[in-house]
């Protein structure tokens, strides 16, 4: 005797328009955060690029000065006043050589560039410090960089001392956890948290705009 199997037969059937528009919402709000994620990630590379150009214009800048002021920076003719002039002061002393001052904005920064280097510029048009104390004979003193940088509360004077005991550290503006630093020796480079500590044991004084 032969049996036979009745198997159930069982129909294909599409997606709906709905299921369909369900599925690619879903796929949307999965693909959303990770195409944000690096886009931010480029934008926030670009600026840091960006950034070190501003620095590296400046570092020229200021060995150019250097070069007609007996290899001295602006700052040590300066900065034996007391208290020390405000950031802003040392670039305005360099107005001839700036062509355009958004090089003195980071463009990380919320900060807008001022008009020019005279009327109304002020430390509010300015994203870098200025290392007090660099000289071309130590090269690997700050000579300017990200403002971003923090040891604690700064003193009236805005006046950061390097100090060893208080080790520097990137605050959440701009590039953070990283920064942009101009050294004596006219090179820019970029530092880590970790870096900017061990950094730190060059000493000297900054000038916070």
């Amino acid at each position: 005797m032969t049996l036979y199997v009745d198997f159930p037969s069982h129909r294909r059937t599409a997606f709906t328009r709905v299921e369909l528009a369900a599925i690619l919402a879903i796929c949307f709000l999965i693909a959303a955060p990770l195409f944000i994620s690096a886009s931010s990630r480029a934008k926030a590379r670009s600026q840091r690029i960006d950034c070190a150009r501003n620095l590296q214009a400046l570092g020229l800048v200021f060995k150019t000065w250097a070069l007609d002021h007996g290899d001295q920076f602006p700052m040590s003719f300066r900065n034996k006043l007391t208290p020390a002039p405000p950031a802003f002061e040392f670039f305005q002393v360099l107005s001839n050589e700036i062509a355009k001052p958004n090089i003195l904005i980071c463009p990380a920064d919320v900060r807008r560039p001022a008009q020019n280097l005279s009327d109304g510029f002020s430390n509010l048009n300015l994203s870098y410090f200025v290392g007090l104390d660099a000289t071309d004979s130590n090269p690997q003193m700050f000579l300017f960089g990200d403002r971003n940088l923090s040891d604690g509360p700064l003193p009236a004077t805005r006046i950061l001392i390097l100090n060893t005991n208080y080790p520097l550290g990137w605050t959440r503006e701009m590039h953070f956890p990283q920064g942009n630093i101009g050294l004596a020796d006219g090179s820019v480079q970029q530092f880590s948290t970790a870096r900017l500590k061990k950094a730190s044991v060059n000493g000297g004084r900054l000038a916070m705009p």
